[in-house]
């Protein structure tokens, strides 16, 4: 019976002794993980602070471009550019327009007063209602 009771004793104290490693194994695959997890985290937090500025830096420029956007809508619906030479008025792109002499700028109406007639290229004929609407139109 000393035997059985010794190979118990025996058993148990290896048993003890394993889960003993073991676990002191498994608490060191524990904190390691619990490392590794801080550090994906933090890179999560970094990535999460760029990409929120990078979201502040798009809507800037959103905004922005709608101001842009609102002020090409208005020049290209209401201003007409005129060369210091010449004697009509011509919407921006035009191929006949060069800077090289100077230019004005004005809204139809104005060059129509001052004489200017439109550019039969880039705006063709019509009264000064039809190439304001024209020029509307080509906006959309």
């Amino acid at each position: 019976m000393k035997l059985n009771s010794r190979a118990i004793l025996v058993t148990t104290s290896l048993i003890a002794i394993s889960s003993i490693f073991y676990n002191v194994f498994l608490f060191g695959q524990v904190s390691n993980l619990h490392n590794e997890f801080d550090s994906v985290e933090k890179q999560y937090k970094e990535q999460l602070e760029i990409s929120n500025n990078y979201k502040q830096e798009i809507n800037n420029l959103e905004f922005k471009m709608n101001i842009i956007d609102d002020e090409y809508e208005f020049y290209h619906k209401y201003a007409v550019i005129t060369t210091t030479t010449g004697y009509r008025y011509h919407k921006y792109g035009c191929y006949h327009l060069n800077n090289d002499n100077g230019f004005y700028i004005f809204n139809i109406e104005n060059a129509t007063y001052q004489g200017y007639t439109p550019c039969l290229d880039c705006l063709g004929s019509g009264s000064t209602e039809e190439i304001k609407d024209k020029l509307k139109r080509e906006l959309y």
